[in-house]
């Protein structure tokens, strides 16, 4: 059976199952607890170095390193300089 993580920094929910830890979130947000940001265990963390595929021809794609993330959209700072706001299914 898989394992589910939920990742709410600097916390992490273990449970059996993605609605098991989604429940847990939840009693805790109910209880004003936390409002930080849901990632799956196999999401990037913040540190490691992703490539990114611009979605535009690939004009600016690279390799950069993960900075932040919130929901959905990852921050990276770019090796060949600057920053991008990206989308996790632009990542590999």
């Amino acid at each position: 059976m898989k394992q589910y993580k939920i990742l709410i920094d600097p916390i992490i929910i273990e449970a059996d199952s993605v609605e098991d830890a989604e429940q847990q979130f939840l009693s805790k947000m109910e209880e004003g607890d936390w409002s930080r940001t849901i990632h799956r265990e196999d999401d990037p963390k913040i540190g490691p170095r992703v490539y990114w595929s611009d979605p535009d021809d690939a004009l600016c794609s690279g390799y950069g390193r993960v900075v932040s993330i919130m929901d959905d959209v990852v921050t990276l700072e770019m090796d060949s300089g600057g920053e991008v706001e990206c989308y996790l299914s632009e990542l590999s």
